[in-house]
């Protein structure tokens, strides 16, 4: 499960990253290329014939949708966050170096109410 969130976070990063506007302009670029570097054609095939670009465009928009969504449903659920140690959010570093000894004067329980706050503010 782990894992597999992480997957999921990875190609949408990915993914957001490949369709940023100031990237989208050089997706023809990217497809041609990508063409060229396997011999002239993208191997893909739709019922007998090579899918085009957007036919590949429009299905990778799709895994888009489909996998924003699936993230957003997973991170938006009670406690999401902070049950998921994969997405959670951990103390600011500033905090962190005094953790410890917040802790020791009796602070814990505080020092745990702020860490799940600020992840179910996420």
């Amino acid at each position: 499960m782990r894992s597999n969130y992480f997957m999921i976070v990875a190609v949408l990063i990915g993914l957001l990253m490949v369709f940023a506007p100031s990237t989208n302009a050089g997706l023809g670029d990217l497809f041609n290329k990508t063409k060229d570097t396997m011999g002239g054609s993208v191997g893909i095939v739709k019922v007998g014939k090579a899918l085009s670009e957007d036919d590949i465009i429009n299905g990778l928009k799709e895994a888009l949708r489909i996998g924003t969504e699936n993230a957003v449903e997973m991170g938006s659920k009670l406690d999401g966050f902070y049950k998921n140690p994969v997405i959670k959010i951990p103390l600011p570093n500033a905090v962190q170096k005094v953790e410890t000894l917040l802790r020791a004067i009796g602070y814990g329980p505080k020092v745990n109410a702020f860490v799940e706050s600020m992840n179910h503010a996420a």
